[in-house]
């Protein structure tokens, strides 16, 4: 006979008042033992003996009761499960309370160690029987019913589910999954509310024209399922997996589903048919409040990805059709604004826009991200993680809005708040290497993640507002562009931190290139301030290493799914675990270096600081202190005074001495001189040729024996012989012959040939050599060498006729006739004339004058304009017919 199911299955049992068999419902109320389960607390922080003592026998109490619980039988099991109430609180408190494994906790006494590890195994095992519904193949449930079960008795509900995967996930993670998995009621649930929401909006986009834009526009549960779809469903960048392909096929209906509607309902034109006038659509889609800025933004993080060119093409639309939008976003830029400065808040970081009202005094102060709760750090980076995503997918899709972004002076602020939140985030993370590694690491991937997409945001507001506009306008219009462009990166130059990142994703050198082509008139000197900033800011840093460094879970987005919805964690499960030292962490995201660590003299003199308070404490210890603070000497003072120093430091030895690390470049090997690597180097060979090496003076001979040592002289003639320059005699045989022999006879074979002999000669062929000529680069004057030889003829001449060596005095008069004639001589040969002056002036007045003195004066007249005159009365005249000079 085949089992039945516990839902099914009738039992008999005797009736304790008439004593008479009775058969009744295997799942009855009576069937209930009468046990109260004590509710969990947690266990103490401090090694308090009567705290530790209580807490004890509670969690006895609670584990001998789950341990009874577990020992009953299928049917006594589910009974005690639905109908008792305590059980249910029991299980509660201890999801609720139970220390989770970031929580900063140590236990006080290996006793409460060993007791909470019993309760964990226990309520596991206790929640894995739970969600059986079929134990063995006599003891089961029927899917449906155990699933209704499940759900009208809220023992499982999604705040259950998520504290369950945290507290048992690490170690039982297939046994969670098929838990998980084996809680139909959840899953149907689900299924089926997806199932209606698909059908109708299948049903309306099947509708026609003019039905679907009644449907859209005056059914209001429309709009409220449409923005419920868009706050909920999980972003490509969550944490989720579908727990069956159902539901994950389900998921993928609806997002096409979703999408499609929203397409067609940012179409003002269906067909030639079926259409909206432009204005009258604008109208519609903004009155009804159709489509609003955080819509929008939620539309392009969710169906960016695989649909960018339709949704480009529908916002764009959008836009164009109701220019009301623009106003809009203007209006929401200062909220987006509020964001930056609600982490710098949260963070208690003091940043641009942030309050500067005086803190109450009843107000909690904020803690820093270093000193914050873990899940509390968690929270803000995923808020980063989405707020970075959603802003760089609205721009990659419609870039357009970027004008409206920057008159808000938006790059600025962004930048502001990258280098006051990013490094303090950065820093908290790497602190954390002693907490939840897989959790660290995610929260690192993500961290990344946020600041490729504000470099990359900053990029597309950069490249549409100046660089675009430059490439695309004429050389007239450019000048304006370039001047924003030096505008913005002028207010970014004490942002160190921002620029390094930015230039090594989009090197700023790169962009002022191109602005040097685009125009002539390009300020070099705030350029060059510009370059000179960007550079003074990877100072420190090596700048091949942080731009080759890339991780690659950001050089894309966190997950591979074209869709948005089915997202994975094995990129997040692939990534390394975090380093246990900080120090060897590098930033893989946007090209950002860890500050440089404290070390050498200035780590020496916070120790002592520490020590000369508490000496008796180690170095080793306060080391690892100044580590875990942030080298803040007097919060490790107080922490040590007040008892507060975290787990991980409580459980050092206080007297811990430093350990000394050795320098990992010994001196040997980082020595450098001139005898480096020669042969008598003992540091870098082995082997040294001690037949070179001598101790002292060395003896050398007397000078007989340097005269006859012959061994240079012996090398000599051994190399000349190999080219048989020196030749030793060699006798000679009887009937030898040597054809070779040199013979200094001579040679009169030619002698009978009269060469030349017959040829015809001139009168001076042997006297005719050519004359000897200074070169050109050496002459003085290249032209006048005719002059300079007759020069040379009266310089030759006058020697001649140089007076006699005995000759001491001659006639002055002989002397000047010697020299008038020789000035005549030369003035003839240069073809001048005698001075004819004394014949151009002539005779007295009134006794006329000779036909010679005529002609001299006509002369004169016709050729005065060669001397002294310099042709004024010809230029005079060509002035007066330009009109220069009036007539």
């Amino acid at each position: 006979m085949p089992a039945l199911p516990l839902d099914q299955l009738q039992i008999t049992h005797k009736d304790p008042k008439t004593g008479k068999p009775r058969t009744s419902p295997a799942l009855h109320p009576e069937q209930k033992a009468d046990r109260y389960f004590v509710l969990y607390k947690p266990p103490p922080k401090d090694n308090i003996p009567a705290l530790v003592e209580e807490y004890l026998e509670r969690a006895t109490f609670v584990a001998n009761d789950l341990d009874w619980l577990l020992a009953l039988p299928h049917d006594k099991f589910w009974c005690q499960v639905i109908f008792d109430e305590t059980l249910q609180k029991c299980l509660d408190s201890y999801l609720r309370y139970v220390p989770r494994k970031f929580d900063e906790w140590v236990a006080p006494t290996p006793e409460v160690a060993d007791m909470q590890k019993h309760l964990h195994r226990s309520v596991f095992l206790t929640f894995l029987r739970m969600s059986t519904h079929k134990e063995s193949k006599d003891h089961f449930f029927s899917p449906s019913v155990f699933g209704e079960i499940l759900y009208n008795n809220f023992l499982f509900d999604i705040p259950k589910i998520l504290d369950l995967c945290v507290l048992f996930g690490k170690g039982n993670s297939l046994l969670l999954q098929k838990m998980i998995d084996n809680i139909p009621a959840l899953v149907e649930e689900y299924l089926e509310r997806a199932t209606f929401v698909a059908n109708d909006l299948d049903w309306l986009l099947a509708l026609p024209h003019d039905k679907f834009w009644c449907q859209v526009i005056f059914d209001e549960t429309l709009q409220k399922c449409l923005d419920s779809y868009l706050r909920y469903v999980p972003r490509k960048f969550d944490e989720w997996v579908a727990p069956t392909p159902e539901v994950a096929d389900m998921q993928k209906h609806l997002h096409r589903s979703v999408f499609l509607t929203f397409l067609r309902m940012s179409t003002h034109k269906e067909s030639k048919d079926h259409f909206f006038s432009p204005s009258v659509f604008g109208e519609i889609l903004y009155n009804n409040f159709l489509f609003d800025i955080p819509k929008i933004l939620d539309l392009c993080v969710l169906f960016g990805k695989g649909n960018s060119l339709l949704l480009q093409k529908m916002i764009g639309n959008i836009f164009t059709q109701q220019p009301s939008y623009y106003n809009d976003l203007d209006e929401t830029m200062p909220t987006i604004l509020q964001v930056f400065s609600n982490i710098l808040q949260h963070c208690g970081l003091q940043g641009e826009g942030a309050s500067t009202t005086p803190q109450k005094l009843e107000e909690k102060s904020r803690l820093t991200p270093s000193d914050m709760p873990l899940l509390e750090l968690k929270d803000i980076v995923l808020y980063l993680c989405d707020t970075c995503t959603t802003l760089w997918a609205f721009l990659d899709i419609f870039p357009l809005a970027c004008p409206t972004f920057q008159k808000h002076d938006f790059c600025y602020r962004l930048a502001s708040f990258y280098e006051v939140a990013i490094p303090e985030m950065e820093s908290a993370i790497k602190k954390r290497r002693l907490e939840d590694c897989k959790l660290l690491s995610d929260l690192w991937q993500r961290l990344s993640h946020s600041k490729k997409k504000l470099m990359e945001v900053f990029h597309i507001i950069l490249n549409q507002i100046c660089l675009l506009p430059i490439l695309e306008s004429s050389c007239d219009n450019v000048q304006g562009f370039i001047e924003e462009f030096l505008q913005i990166f002028s207010s970014l130059l004490q942002e160190k931190r921002f620029l390094r990142d930015y230039d090594a994703l989009f090197p700023v050198a790169e962009d002022i290139s191109l602005l040097q082509q685009a125009s002539s008139v390009l300020d070099e000197t705030r350029t060059a301030y510009i370059l000179q900033a960007v550079e003074s800011a990877w100072e420190g840093v090596d700048r091949r290493k942080a731009m080759n460094t890339k991780d690659p879970s950001v050089a894309e987005d966190p997950n591979g799914d074209s869709n948005g919805v089915t997202v994975t964690a094995e990129t997040i499960s692939q990534t390394p675990s975090h380093p246990e030292n900080s120090e060897e962490v590098e930033c893989m995201g946007a090209a950002a270096a860890p500050g440089p660590a404290v070390c050498g003299v200035e780590l020496d003199s916070l120790i002592s600081q520490v020590k000369d308070l508490l000496p008796d404490l180690g170095e080793g210890f306060i080391l690892a202190c100044l580590e875990h603070y942030s080298y803040d000497p007097e919060q490790v003072i107080n922490n040590i005074l007040e008892e507060r120093l975290a787990p991980a430091l409580s459980q050092l030895d206080r007297s811990l001495d430093r350990q000394v690390n050795p320098d990992p470049t010994p001196l040997l090997t980082s020595r450098h001189n001139i005898f480096q690597n020669d042969e008598f180097d003992v540091f870098s060979r082995d082997s040294v040729d001690l037949s070179r090496v001598h101790k002292g003076r060395r003896k050398e001979g007397n000078t007989r024996s340097l005269l006859n040592d012959k061994r240079e002289v012996v090398a000599q003639r051994q190399r000349y012989e190999q080219y048989s320059v020196v030749v030793e005699e060699v006798p000679l045989q009887p009937g030898d012959y040597h054809g070779d022999d040199y013979e200094d006879e001579y040679d009169d074979t030619y002698d009978g040939n009269q060469v030349g002999a017959n040829d015809v000669d001139s009168d001076d062929e042997l006297i005719s050599r050519r004359p000897f000529t200074i070169p050109q680069v050496l002459r003085t004057k290249v032209s006048g060498e005719g002059q300079e030889e007759e020069e040379d003829e009266e310089e030759e001449e006058a020697e001649e006729e140089a007076p006699k060596p005995d000759h001491f005095v001659q006639d002055p008069a002989v002397l000047r006739e010697k020299a008038e004639a020789r000035r005549m001589a030369f003035l003839a040969r240069k073809g001048y004339r005698h001075d004819s002056s004394t014949v151009v002036a002539g005779g007295p007045r009134g006794h006329g004058q000779s036909r010679e003195t005529t002609q001299e004066r006509r002369k004169k007249e016709a050729n005065k304009a060669t001397r002294a005159n310099h042709n004024r009365r010809t230029m005079a005249d060509r002035k007066r017919s330009k009109g220069m000079i009036p007539s």
